[in-house]
């Protein structure tokens, strides 16, 4: 019975904003009016294939490789230079929107 008599008061608190949790390894800060729109990048390298996946390498001095999310689209440039559109998440995936091949 004790525990049910905090936890009504506790909840209440919670509720109110007058508890706060402690927060653990992470802060999650709410996005502003400006970032909830998801900002398109353009990516320039060349698709990779390393076994079923397809990358983009990117043609920076690391080799960055990326994530892509259409598969699909991406098989049709592969081993191909590329200028690649879309949105980066935090897994280095990039959510395309367009690729297209760079002309020579």
């Amino acid at each position: 019975m004790g525990r049910v008599s905090l936890t009504i008061p506790c909840v209440a608190l919670l509720s109110i904003g007058l508890l706060n949790p402690p927060r653990i390894g992470f802060h999650i800060q709410e996005p502003s009016p400006n970032q909830t729109e998801e900002q398109l990048q353009m990516f320039s390298g060349t698709i990779v294939s390393t076994g079923d996946v397809l990358f983009l390498r990117a043609e920076d001095e690391h080799k960055t490789m990326y994530g892509l999310d259409d598969q699909n689209l991406a098989m049709k440039f592969l081993n191909k230079k590329v200028s690649v559109t879309g949105t980066l998440d935090k897994t280095a995936t990039i959510h395309v929107k367009n690729i297209e091949e760079q002309k020579a």
